[in-house]
């Protein structure tokens, strides 16, 4: 066996670990947002989904939707698409200084609260490390043990564990989402109207 591919089929499913947060255990019928990363999207293909886009799924209910950094417009396009009980998931980045930020951007508690604004339940937040593109591990937003456990379990340079060690210091003083450049949110449309 060809160990590129073997490190791509990881790489693939290491893109989707985000699955086992949301209900059931099957994505079912999936579609994404404009914005979704092209590797996400080969990821749901090659793990054998058929995926489409949320514009063109008006008709459809969906079981999953997922997004990346969306509107406030592209959320609520999802939660009226998505079954009762279908899970919708939505990967938050930050862009680097210098770079026009929206209001929203990386602030979990607001994206959190848009998201129950917009009538989902079972809102969760987690940290990717150390990035959505090459995701190694997940903690949720709210436990710094977890985050300061997956900062512990790396072998890194001396640049690297000084990094840690400000990382980790942060999430100590309770300061620890500011620092999570990337991450996702996971929440589920209620199976009762509100």
């Amino acid at each position: 066996m060809n160990t590129s591919t073997v490190q791509g089929d990881l790489a693939c499913w290491q893109l989707l670990d985000w699955r086992f947060l949301l209900p059931g255990a099957d994505l079912g019928r999936v579609a994404v947002g404009k914005s979704v990363p092209l590797r996400l999207r080969a990821a749901l293909v090659e793990s054998g989904h058929h995926v489409g886009e949320l514009a063109d799924s008006e008709a459809t209910r969906l079981d999953t939707v997922v997004l990346s950094d969306s509107s406030h417009q592209e959320i609520q396009d999802a939660r009226a698409r998505l079954r009762p009980g279908g899970g919708l998931y939505l990967q938050v980045r930050r862009r680097p200084l210098g770079a026009e930020r929206r209001a929203l951007e990386c602030k979990w508690s607001a994206w959190s609260a848009l998201l129950h604004d917009c009538g989902f339940e079972a809102v969760s937040a987690y940290w990717s490390w150390p990035g959505l593109d090459r995701q190694l591990s997940v903690a949720p937003i709210s436990s710094a043990p977890a985050a300061r456990t997956v900062l512990e379990r790396r072998g890194w340079t001396l640049r690297g564990r000084i990094k840690v060690r400000l990382v980790r210091l942060a999430w100590t003083l309770g300061a620890g989402p500011l620092t999570a450049r990337e991450g996702f949110i996971v929440a589920r449309r209620p199976e009762q109207p509100r």
